[in-house]
């Protein structure tokens, strides 16, 4: 697809045509064309456009996993925005809407602890971060695993706790190296260097820095991943 050479531009105006086409003669595909359409926005950092379309979506949609789906990218939105209550409500309506306590779930509460940290809840996200972390270890998602242990290692960073910091994301990096998956290697060691930075550790901050620059040398589209590097 367009989507996968980060064409994000051109694949957004190719969803665009293909909406105003489904709602002549596929109002079916509605739902998941705006959400694609909306996901692709939210990454480019057009938030407007993104939440616009989330909301269209849910006009559309019938399915309980659907609208779990679209809370989850509505609660991601807001949270890119900054406005944390927002986005708390929907990934609240996104857990509700989950049957199961399954890696969905354990993903959406991974989400909600990045809003309690930026709230000054730091207890009850440690509670949710636990609780995500044993799901997804015992699903033996890696990945997941990852993003968990970044959002632990965040929850460190507001605490001042940079030792604590460094431990757990040499964990998570340990763990990606593994794993194909430049983006988040970056990521954790973007954070990593950070946390050097403020213990004083200036050279080994910028040897970090660099290894995370040379990982999304990588991209094709390093503007994007940049971008998402600020955000969970």
């Amino acid at each position: 697809t367009r989507e996968a050479v980060c064409d994000f531009e051109a694949s957004i105006g190719y969803l665009k045509r293909a909406v105003g086409y489904a709602e002549e003669v596929a109002p079916e595909k509605l739902s998941n064309l705006l959400v694609r359409m909306g996901k692709l926005e939210n990454r480019l950092g057009e938030t407007d456009e993104a939440l616009s379309a989330h909301l269209e979506a849910l006009k559309h949609t019938k399915g309980e996993s659907e609208y779990k789906d679209i809370y989850y990218n509505i609660g991601l939105i807001y949270q890119k925005r900054g406005k944390y209550s927002d986005s708390t409500e929907y990934f609240n309506k996104a857990i509700s809407s989950t049957q199961k306590r399954d890696s969905d779930y354990a993903n959406t509460m991974n989400s909600l602890s990045y809003n309690l940290i930026c709230s000054g809840q730091f207890d009850e996200a440690h509670k949710l971060l636990e609780e995500a972390f044993h799901i997804a270890r015992s699903a033996e998602q890696s990945d997941l695993i990852i993003k968990i242990l970044y959002n632990k290692a965040v929850l460190e960073w507001f605490r001042q706790d940079y030792d604590k910091g460094v431990a757990i994301m040499d964990e998570a990096l340990e763990i990606a190296q593994g794993m194909d998956s430049s983006y988040l290697r970056a990521k954790c060691l973007n954070l990593l260097a950070s946390f050097y930075q403020q213990r004083g550790d200036f050279g080994k901050a910028v040897e970090i820095y660099n290894r995370a620059i040379s990982l999304l040398e990588l991209s094709s589209n390093i503007n994007v991943l940049i971008g998402a590097m600020t955000n969970n």
